[in-house]
């Protein structure tokens, strides 16, 4: 096996993450929730892959495309937490807000 070819390796996963994670960053612009869902095991299976691959042995031009793709992959998931956040938000205060009502309809119940 050549010394290339885990470069490449690596570089084609890395590549792979940051176009899935653009994907989901599209999907989120759009509020197309079940898309991300539905991609997230192809991050797992990616990132499972860059782990196997452990630290790879590269430099100069390798390293900065790596360094780039890593990048694009955190703004990515930055992008999709932005979208992802007011929405949680709100799910948020409307279960909050339906606990805190079962509660006061519990204190306030009478007996029997």
């Amino acid at each position: 096996m050549s010394a290339a070819t885990p470069r490449a390796g690596v570089n084609r996963l890395y590549e792979e993450l940051e176009s899935l994670t653009g994907r989901m960053a599209a999907a989120a612009r759009a509020s197309r929730w079940q898309e991300i869902v539905d991609l997230v095991p192809g991050v797992v299976r990616l990132n499972d892959a860059i782990r196997a691959e452990g630290p790879p042995q590269i430099s100069g031009p390798d390293m900065q495309r790596r360094a780039t793709l890593t990048r694009a992959v955190l703004r990515n998931l930055a992008e999709i937490d932005g979208s992802a956040r007011p929405w949680l938000t709100d799910v948020r205060q409307l279960l909050g807000s339906g606990t805190l009502s079962r509660r006061v309809k519990s204190a306030y119940r009478s007996p029997g």
